[in-house]
């Protein structure tokens, strides 16, 4: 699901609001992230009876421009509601 311009303000504001560091963990570039254009989507598995099915849990990722570390947080408390 392609993130809307809103979305992403959102997002943006969110990080700052929550001081989320800017350099990478894993090389330490400062402020060299990408946002994905999507929000991640994920699988619920049930392992005891080897089923999956879709999840709503979604989540905005970050990727470092330099080593391409991945950084992700849960859109639905981002934003709000359900995503």
């Amino acid at each position: 699901m392609t993130i809307t311009n809103k979305q992403k303000k959102t997002f943006s504001k969110w990080m700052k609001d929550h001081n989320v560091r800017k350099a990478c963990p894993a090389c330490g570039l400062e402020d060299g992230w990408n946002l994905y254009e999507g929000l991640l989507g994920g699988l619920d598995l049930d392992l005891k009876h080897k089923k999956v099915k879709p999840s709503s849990f979604g989540c905005f990722a970050l990727i470092c421009k330099n080593c391409s570390y991945t950084m992700h947080f849960a859109a639905a408390p981002i934003l709000g509601r359900d995503a």
